[in-house]
């Protein structure tokens, strides 16, 4: 078989090899996971769209008053935006507050870029998890306001002990078809069922205008037990793991579990 020969340029030359990074960073990957085009990133940022692709190639280093600027329009951390060994982050993509708290946001829902919540070590899969931030005082028995929350969604099926930290979307009008339904607030409490099978919120606060307790999902009236064990909703109680409830997703239900507290972070 005649041996082929290598490919050449216009100009007659062979093409150049291609060259790893020299100042290899996640810039490209963090501009593409928050939606920004290289322009619009450059605008943020103060910079042409010829340095960000220059950045993202890594044939140009990222200095530290540029790697700040470009960090926060993606609301990075600089040592995320370097991909330094060990940097774990979790966005901050909600506000946790009472419905008519003074210092309720505007939206319970941050929005892009969202900052990033530097983790540790000791937190398994951050990847997976999600923070909020508590804005009022509607945690303050346990955290006080600017404390962030990091937040393990539930997956069908997974087992949650009573009394365990939790945060809770409540619906304003959960009637409503769920991409319709507008956030009445979002808080932190612990789990709980009342005597009767409703799931409940047990709040934690000092503020006497916050309920002790809010409903979450209220227990079937079903005759049988069977029947309410199967129609309960949201949650339903595993027999076989005492003091623990099996998460079931209920779209009717007044309002949402988003998932279990694992890790928190002192306000600035």
């Amino acid at each position: 078989m005649e041996e082929r020969k290598p490919r050449r340029n216009r100009a007659g030359r062979p093409p150049k090899p291609l060259q790893s990074s020299k100042f290899p960073n996640r810039l490209r990957e963090l501009r593409q996971a928050r939606g920004f085009t290289q322009e619009e990133l450059g605008r943020a940022a103060k910079l042409s769209k010829q340095e960000i692709s220059a950045l993202e190639r890594g044939t140009k280093q990222i200095m530290p008053a540029t790697g700040k600027r470009i960090a926060a329009a993606l609301g990075s951390s600089l040592a995320e935006l370097l991909g330094e060994a060990g940097s774990r982050t979790v966005p901050i993509t909600l506000a946790i507050a009472g419905a008519f708290s003074e210092f309720r946001p505007p939206s319970f829902d941050r929005p892009l870029p969202w900052k990033r919540l530097e983790v540790g070590p000791r937190l398994a899969a951050p990847e997976e998890c999600f923070a909020a931030e508590i804005a009022d005082d509607s945690a303050d028995l346990d955290y006080p306001s600017g404390t962030v929350l990091v937040i393990r969604p539930l997956e069908p099926g997974q087992s949650l002990p009573l009394r365990g930290k939790i945060a809770v979307r409540f619906w304003l009008d959960p009637a409503s078809p769920l991409a319709l339904r507008r956030t009445r607030e979002i808080l932190y409490g612990l789990l709980e069922r009342s005597l009767d099978g409703d799931l409940l919120l047990l709040t934690r606060s000092k503020n006497p205008e916050i309920p002790r307790t809010l409903l979450i999902d209220p227990a079937s009236r079903a005759s049988s037990l069977a029947e309410a064990g199967a129609s309960r909703g949201l949650l339903r109680e595993d027999k076989m793991r005492a003091g623990a409830l099996v998460f079931e997703p209920n779209p009717s239900a007044p309002a949402t579990l988003l998932g279990t507290v694992v890790w928190q972070s002192g306000p600035a």
